[in-house]
């Protein structure tokens, strides 16, 4: 019974939210400090997945020798090979 009774006063309560205007401001307000919060989100998610694909492209060389980073260490320091 008291399941029953939260649902409905749940209910009236979104009921009376929506009708006297209080929700859409919070709905505004959420709006706002949640969406800059997913777009970061997915950005990062994006940036994780490119530094993945080189991890995976660059860490199979550098094992093989197939890279030297000292090398090229040397090159971006402007440092003669």
């Amino acid at each position: 019974m008291l399941h029953k009774n939260k649902e409905d006063f749940t209910r009236v309560l979104n009921q009376v939210a929506m009708q006297t205007g209080f929700l859409l401001p919070l709905v505004e307000r959420y709006s706002e400090i949640v969406n800059p919060l997913l777009e970061e989100r997915s950005y990062l998610r994006n940036q994780n997945q490119k530094l993945a694909q080189a991890r995976d492209l660059l860490l199979p060389r550098l094992m093989s020798g197939a890279i030297d980073p000292i090398r090229y260490d040397k090159l971006y320091n402007g440092v003669g090979v």
